[in-house]
């Protein structure tokens, strides 16, 4: 017997006293249309679906559809609990049936029972109704599980009547219903909740790998073709959803709710709560044989307060020159967490580490330091941090695939770097073939080293113009791009067109280089993977940007530096002492004045003419030594190859670059244009 337990409800929590007419006429407009036009569409719900919908925190709302849902149901017993709807339902079937059944609040609320379970938990269906019996329990209504079951009978009709109406209504597509068996009452509720909370917050981080434009959205196919190939690394995806999304149901379970969260995405990546999601990422200093936690940047958060129950508070903040944030207090000890999750949350984002069995670092040129990326990138030299009782399979495929000159790092027994891992150092995969053949059948090993692209086609790498215009990338002639063709488990054959000739190209971890001799005609090019069309421009030089550009102009300004160049070897050289001011400029567009050094006294005691010319101290970071008198600019040479970066940089930065890119120098040499272009998009310190 349903029965009302008065003063169990707080009052704040029905503050939104929408009746059950009111409710179906909200998740018509708020849930099931945004779907419509054509696509197949679901009666996903939870509780931040109904938050949205309310505009109020969850638990508000998931009490304020239950208690409507409550007040039509029939308090006599003998399993005539949804008698009251079964009647609205009988006169909805005489009416003009211009809106769907009046049945939405209630399978909503057998759908949001289920949404409620422990994602991490495999399903008991014996577990349901108690479930459903607490959603009412904590809205301030008592209801049995029994009474529950035995009014379930009817339940599968009114699914049957919604997706019959959804049919034949030309505003819609289809509402697929796919039955489990052996659950046939509460099946097809169970069918609509497959996206728990948590897969919610992971697939904003596949909406951001895919770059995602929810106002231009892919086909169904493509975009679970693309989930699938992402879902082939560990996400923190849901068994259940997993297990869906690699069924033969994958189609009509899932596509309707994720072309529904798909359309409504706002940009951000978040975890479960809402927050934003920062990683902690590992880090080391080999030369000083020090391991850190960074929190590498991530736009729109500039600065926040984090807490840890255990580890107290820290400031993060946006660092004027680097990739990771500037944190006021030290992060916990790596060896003492590396095992572990653990998070620092504050009111709008959290920062959080998994651990994991395997760690891939890339040198970060501006930290100075290798920082912790998601996979190998082919070509590119790595330190792979391991886990001792992976430390067999790992070397396995090092062994196997990876180019000479790697080694393992000595760690101080007393004070290792990181304890229980060993560490690779200058560890670099070339040879694809080989790289497929060490990973064939390691599981999860070979999810772990593998390149963690976007998985959809793409373009990479190349000589690219810091301007996108349109859908249009620009590149240099002879520096045309890569081309990704992301593979999932095992690699595909597909056809792959460039300008209207096709090929037959294998998908692959490494990419497809576009560069040709000759090169590509200038001019724009085209290409097809499927239903893929990327568009690309070459050019035969690159358009002078006035370092005193409009504000406008700089925002166009985007980041290029994979593939800007061959690294190059300088030997050693020296400048001539002479009256010239000499200058280095780092990969950031950062300046500093050379000091010649004094002559030795012993050669002036010694009689001897003083040296006509001196070696100027460099570091890895320098690119550029720039001689100049006054305004005028003599000479510009290169001594470096780091890639060029954008930072703040001060006064004389600013006016050697503005001279340099005015002097005949920047006219006469591509390469010198290709950083001054990257630097022109930079900020400026007042």
């Amino acid at each position: 017997m349903v029965k009302s337990l008065e003063g169990d409800c707080r009052q704040a929590d029905r503050a939104i006293a929408w009746s059950y007419l009111e409710w179906q006429r909200r998740i018509v407009h708020g849930i099931l249309e945004p779907q419509s036009g054509g696509r197949t569409v679901s009666l996903f719900v939870d509780g931040t679906e109904l938050g949205r919908l309310c505009q109020s925190d969850p638990d508000p709302a998931k009490n304020a559809l239950v208690t409507a849902v409550a007040s039509q149901f029939s308090w006599r017993g003998g399993g005539r609990l949804f008698d009251p709807i079964q009647q609205q339902v009988s006169k909805w079937k005489f009416g003009d049936r211009s809106q769907p059944p009046p049945v939405l609040p209630l399978l909503a609320v057998t759908v949001l029972a289920a949404t409620d379970f422990d994602p991490g938990q495999k399903f008991n269906p014996n577990a349901y109704y108690p479930r459903l019996a607490e959603l009412f329990t904590r809205a301030g209504y008592g209801v049995s599980t029994g009474e529950l079951l035995d009014a379930f009978d009817n339940m599968d009709r009114f699914w049957e009547l919604l997706a019959d109406w959804v049919d034949r209504s030309p505003r819609f597509g289809a509402f697929p219903l796919v039955p489990i068996s052996r659950l046939r009452r509460i099946g097809y509720s169970l069918t609509q909740a497959v996206v728990h909370a948590t897969d919610r917050a992971r697939l904003t981080a596949f909406f951001d790998a895919i770059d995602l434009d929810p106002g231009n959205l892919p086909r169904e196919a493509e975009l679970l073709k693309a989930l699938r190939i992402w879902a082939t690394r560990e996400r923190g995806l849901s068994r259940r959803f997993l297990e869906v999304l690699r069924g033969p149901d994958a189609h009509p379970l899932l596509m309707p709710t994720l072309m529904s969260l798909a359309a409504r995405w706002d940009g951000r990546v978040v975890e479960a709560t809402g927050r934003r999601l920062l990683p902690i990422s590992l880090a080391l200093d080999l030369d000083d044989a020090v391991a850190e936690w960074v929190i590498p940047t991530r736009s729109g958060v500039e600065a926040e307060k984090l807490a840890n129950d255990a580890f107290g508070s820290i400031e993060i903040s946006w660092p004027p020159y680097g990739t990771t944030y500037e944190v006021t207090a030290e992060l916990p000890d790596v060896s003492a967490t590396i095992d572990r999750q653990f998070a620092f949350s504050g009111e709008s984002s959290t920062a959080l580490h998994r651990p994991k069995s395997v760690y891939v670092l890339g040198f970060d040129d501006l930290a100075g330091k290798w920082i912790e990326r998601n996979g190998i990138e082919p070509f590119e030299e790595h330190v792979i941090v391991v886990a001792s009782g992976m430390h067999s399979q790992v070397a396995e495929v090092i062994r196997h695939a990876a180019d000479p000159g790697w080694r393992i790092a000595r760690q101080s027994h007393a004070r290792p770097v990181v304890r229980g891992y060993v560490i690779y150092e200058s560890v670099v995969f070339s040879d694809a073939d080989s790289f497929a053949s060490a990973l064939e059948g390691r599981g999860g090993i070979s999810a772990v080293l593998r390149p963690d692209r976007s998985p959809v086609p793409h373009l990479s790498n190349g000589l690219r113009l810091p301007v996108k215009i349109g859908s249009r990338h620009h590149y240099l002639r002879g520096g045309e791009p890569d081309l990704i063709l992301p593979k999932g488990d095992a690699p595909e054959r597909i056809s792959v067109s460039l300008d209207g000739v096709s090929q037959m190209l294998w998908t692959s971890d490494f990419p497809v280089p576009l560069r040709a001799n000759p090169p590509l005609d200038h001019g724009q090019h085209v290409i097809k993977v499927g239903e893929r069309r990327l568009e690309f421009q070459i050019l035969d030089q690159l358009p002078r940007l006035s370092f005193s550009s409009s504000a406008e102009v700089r925002d166009e300004i985007e980041s290029w530096t994979d593939g800007l160049s061959e690294p190059a070897d300088v030997d050693m050289w020296t400048l001539p002492r002479g009256n010239a001011e000499d200058w280095v400029v780092d990969c950031g567009g950062h300046a500093r004045r050379i000091e010649k050094p004094d002559v030795p006294e012993w050669i002036c005691t010694a009689g001897l003419p003083e040296p006509s010319r001196y070696t100027p101290v460099l570091y890895p970071n320098d690119v550029w030594v720039v001689r100049a008198i006054g305004s005028a600019i003599l000479d510009v040479q290169q001594v470096g190859a780091s890639s060029p970066v954008n930072g703040n940089r001060d006064d004389p930065s600013r006016f050697i670059l503005q001279q340099v890119a005015a002097s005949r120098h920047a006219e006469h040499n591509p390469v010198l244009r290709d950083y001054l272009t990257v630097w022109a998009g930079g900020r400026n310190c007042e």
